[in-house]
């Protein structure tokens, strides 16, 4: 009965981790991705357009946790 309740208090806290730590990688790489934007000088930006500018940064936002998910299965 004791080992059934550590385990399951093992595994619950081994899934908040990985949520928390999944979290905290997610919102650097967004942290870093909209640094690396504003760091682009604003030419550039009007050159590329703001329809491929938000296509590229929804797609790489999206891509991100799937990435995540994938590495922990």
């Amino acid at each position: 009965m004791a080992f059934c309740v550590s385990l399951l208090v093992f595994q619950t806290a081994t899934s908040i981790l990985m949520s928390r730590l999944s979290q905290e990688i997610i919102y650097d790489l967004r942290l870093n991705m909209t640094q690396r934007i504003l760091d682009c000088p604003l030419q550039h930006l009007e050159t590329v357009g703001a329809p491929k500018l938000l296509a590229t940064l929804t797609a790489e936002l999206m891509r991100s946790p799937m990435l995540l998910a994938q590495s922990q299965d």
